[in-house]
């Protein structure tokens, strides 16, 4: 299992759940300025922003290596 947006709450879970991380601060910040621009009359098209992910491997994911259990 995997989840997004890095909440703090995965590491909690059994197992620890994998996670991708976005930086949400940075995320609102950018929405808002984009918000910004349009309230203020831009007619520039839409903008593509790309930030920064970070994949945080915990223990709901098994490694490339790691044998299957056998039942």
């Amino acid at each position: 299992m995997i989840s997004f947006d890095g909440l703090d709450l995965t590491e909690l879970t059994d197992p620890a759940l994998t996670t991708v991380y976005q930086p949400g601060y940075q995320l609102g910040f950018a929405a808002a300025r984009l918000l910004l621009e349009r309230i203020e009359g831009s007619v520039d098209p839409p903008k593509e922003i790309e930030l920064e992910t970070e994949l945080r491997i915990r223990h709901s994911v098994a490694r490339m290596n790691a044998r299957p259990q056998r039942r």
